[in-house]
C-alpha cells in the first residue's frame, strides 16, 4: 500500500522472508535503476583467473570497495598488486590515497568527470582494457552461481558465490596445465 500511495519504496521492506543479506543495490541504470541480491567484490587476474569475497556489510558503497579490494590480493600475496585499476564507481580522493599509500606502481582508477588519471595515456588505455575485460568474468562467474542463487539461506549464497569461483578457476587452471609441455617420466 505504500508503494501505491507514494510511489515509494517502503523503508525496512522485507526482500525475502528466509535470508537476511539480499538487500535492494542502486545501479543507476536505465530501464534497470536497483537490483536485488548480494555485493561481490572481484578481482581479475592474468590468465582469466578471479579472486572474489562478499563484504560483511551488504550495503557497502563502491567507492568503499576498494580498501576490501586490495585486502584481498594482500592476503593471498603478502604484497600489494603493481597495478590496479577500477571504474569511475570507485573514484574517490581517498581512493586514490590509498593506493597511492600502498606503493601501487600503476593507479587506473578512472576518475569522475573530467579529472586525469594518474597514469601514462599507454599504462591507462591497458589499464582500461583490463578492467573493461572483468565484464566477460562476471557473465561466466555468473553461469557458474554467482549470479541468481538458488540456495534458501545466506550460507548457501556464499557456497554458490565461491563455489563459481572455484569452478571458473579450476577450468582454466585445467586449461593452462593441457597448454604445458609433457613432463618426462623416468
Amino acid at each position: 500500500m505504500y508503494w501505491l500511495n507514494t510511489g515509494k519504496v517502503a523503508k525496512d521492506k522485507i526482500v525475502t522472508l528466509w535470508k537476511w543479506i539480499p538487500t535492494c543495490i542502486p545501479k543507476g541504470k536505465i530501464g534497470k535503476p536497483v537490483e536485488f541480491g548480494r555485493k561481490w567484490i572481484i578481482n581479475a587476474y592474468s590468465g582469466g583467473y578471479v579472486l572474489l569475497i562478499a563484504p560483511e556489510n551488504p550495503k557497502l558503497h563502491d567507492q568503499h570497495c576498494v580498501i576490501e579490494s586490495l585486502s584481498l590480493h594482500s592476503q593471498f600475496f603478502d604484497q600489494p598488486p603493481k597495478s590496479y585499476g577500477t571504474d569511475r564507481g570507485m573514484s574517490s580522493a581517498e581512493n586514490l590515497e590509498y593506493c597511492l599509500s600502498s606503493e601501487i606502481e600503476k593507479i587506473a582508477i578512472q576518475p569522475k568527470g573530467q579529472g586525469q588519471p594518474l597514469v601514462s595515456t599507454k599504462d591507462h588505455k591497458e589499464l582500461s582494457d583490463r578492467r573493461a575485460a572483468i565484464e566477460p568474468r562476471i557473465a561466466h562467474l555468473k553461469a557458474r552461481g554467482l549470479g541468481r542463487s538458488r540456495m534458501k539461506t545466506d550460507l548457501g549464497d556464499l557456497i554458490s558465490g565461491y563455489r563459481s569461483a572455484l569452478s571458473y578457476n579450476l577450468s582454466h587452471l585445467m586449461r593452462d596445465l593441457s597448454l604445458q609441455p609433457a613432463i618426462a617420466t623416468r
